[in-house]
């Protein structure tokens, strides 16, 4: 039942008026006499709408109670009143009002008032509604991370947002109203473009990767979602692109795909350590039963020291295998330690292999210590960190085969210490460094087995922390740990010392 409020200086027609409208089954939630009295009974009870006459006594009439009313409450309001000359309604229509009713009245003129006016007020009501979700979802839109595009049916550009703006330099002034085509890249084929087109006015979604030409001509590889948006009826109305960078969907594909990988990885490596190591024990042990059996054979026993020398390689290499698998062990050998001191027991632990290279092939090799900044001891397994650091220094020689230099830096923040390794060899191209952590991937067979840096990984992920590699084809490339200071630890350990 809709709730309404009479406001009249005549209590005879505020009687009757609230009669007829209880028989039409209307609820008189109040009356009010004058117009003053009438915004404070609107405040107080918000009725559904208000039927106001004009002229009554007081400093305001019904038309300043209405603007009053319609400002401050939006409130419907239909005026009931003797007066129809034009200043009366001339003044009447700057409230705004959904009715204007001229005494002496009928009750259906009242009820189609009445009714006429809640519909609209319902409808009003909804539209704003409908235009504050509209807003929402364009904010959403116009800062949305991904580069969104609308177009017509023709392939006419109606809408792009920020994200579009940042990435190409197009502004929408400049975009707005062109044709998709100006987007097409030398590089890209328009056959990619057609099968886009076709796939989406057939009513079908689109996926591939589309080659945009940005303001400046030069082209950008996005992974591109096209689709169109239809009717009711089933008819495309306009077409939606979304637009994401190439780099950062493959690298979180990845971050998805390496941890199911690695465990896979660490099941089958761990049998076949197993088994390998088996066949290892039995060759060793007979080799050296020969070696050691006194028979003069020099030629047998050279060769027998070959085997065993191999087999004593394979044996290294199941050690290393079993330390990749071994990423759930306990930090029972853990000790706080500077890393400065395990990169230089790095460094000098390599010098033999690499002087004896640089001395072969007259090659210079560099080591600058330079950037190793001072910083707080880490918690962690000393050796298993220094294997890190002679695997990348191994992998950063292997990269300089005619020489040069690898830098060294240290840095911490309150609760990470930070150890980066620079090489300026030749690089590494996307496809490598996406495998660099994959065990037994190498780009240096026979000499290197491919566990060196799945170690890395599996040792670092043992201790908290993190590796990232910055290399592009023929440029330097950085190697940056990021280890946890693990201060809780240290603040136990402290603690107990005074306890």
């Amino acid at each position: 039942m809709s709730r309404l409020m009479i406001v009249d200086d005549e209590a005879v027609i505020t009687t009757q008026l609230e009669d007829r409208l209880r028989s039409m089954k209307y609820d008189v939630v109040g009356t009010a006499s004058s117009a003053e009295e009438s915004v404070s009974m609107a405040r107080e009870l918000r009725p559904d709408l208000i039927l106001m006459d004009i002229v009554m006594q007081g400093k305001l009439d019904g038309i300043d109670a209405a603007k009053i009313i319609k400002t401050d409450m939006d409130i419907p309001i239909i005026f009931l009143t003797a007066y129809a000359d034009e200043k009366y309604i001339n003044r009447a229509i700057q409230a705004d009002p959904f009715g204007y009713i001229v005494k002496p009245f009928r009750e259906n003129e009242i009820r189609a008032n009445i009714e006429i006016a809640l519909y609209r007020k319902s409808l009003e009501r909804k539209q704003k509604q409908t235009e504050e979700r509209i807003r929402r979802l364009f904010l959403v839109i116009e800062h949305n991370p991904y580069m969104i595009m609308i177009m017509d049916t023709e392939g006419n550009i109606e809408f792009v947002n920020n994200k579009f703006s940042q990435i190409t330099n197009y502004t929408p002034n400049e975009i707005i109203g062109k044709n998709i085509l100006l987007l097409q890249s030398d590089k890209e084929s328009s056959e990619v473009f057609n099968e886009m087109k076709g796939k989406i006015i057939s009513g079908g979604e689109w996926r591939g990767e589309l080659c945009v030409r940005k303001k400046d001509g030069k082209p950008g590889l996005k992974y591109t979602v096209a689709l169109p948006v239809k009717n009711v009826k089933g008819e495309i109305l306009f077409f939606v692109l979304i637009k994401e960078e190439i780099a950062k969907r493959k690298e979180r594909v990845e971050e998805l795909i390496k941890p199911a990988k690695l465990e896979v990885m660490r099941t089958i490596t761990a049998g076949v350590a197993h088994e390998f190591n088996n066949i290892l024990a039995v060759v060793q042990g007979n080799v050296e039963l020969l070696i050691g059996s006194g028979e003069d054979e020099t030629e047998l026993k050279k060769e027998l020291q070959d085997i065993l020398n191999a087999s004593e390689r394979g044996a290294g290499i199941v050690r290393k295998m079993i330390t990749f698998i071994n990423s759930n062990r306990e930090a029972s050998g853990h000790i706080f330690f500077d890393l400065r001191q395990l990169i230089i027991q790095a460094i000098d632990f390599t010098i033999p292999g690499w002087k004896d290279i640089a001395h072969t092939g007259e090659i210079q090799y560099e080591i600058d210590r330079n950037g190793m900044k001072r910083i707080p001891d880490v918690f962690c397994d000393p050796s298993e960190l220094g294997d890190v650091f002679i695997n990348i220094i191994n992998n950063a020689l292997d990269a300089m085969p005619d020489g040069g230099c690898i830098s060294f830096g240290t840095w911490s923040s309150e609760d990470t210490v930070f150890v980066s390794i620079s090489d300026t060899g030749k690089g590494m191209s996307e496809e490598v460094k996406r495998k660099i952590f994959d065990p037994f991937f190498t780009t240096r067979r026979p000499q290197r087995t491919g566990l060196g840096m799945s170690i890395a990984y599996s040792i670092m992920e043992r201790h908290g922390g993190r590796i990232e590699v910055e290399s592009e084809l023929g440029e330097a490339t950085t190697v940056t740990l990021c280890i946890p200071v693990n201060m809780g630890i240290r603040q136990q350990k402290l603690s107990s010392r005074f306890t």
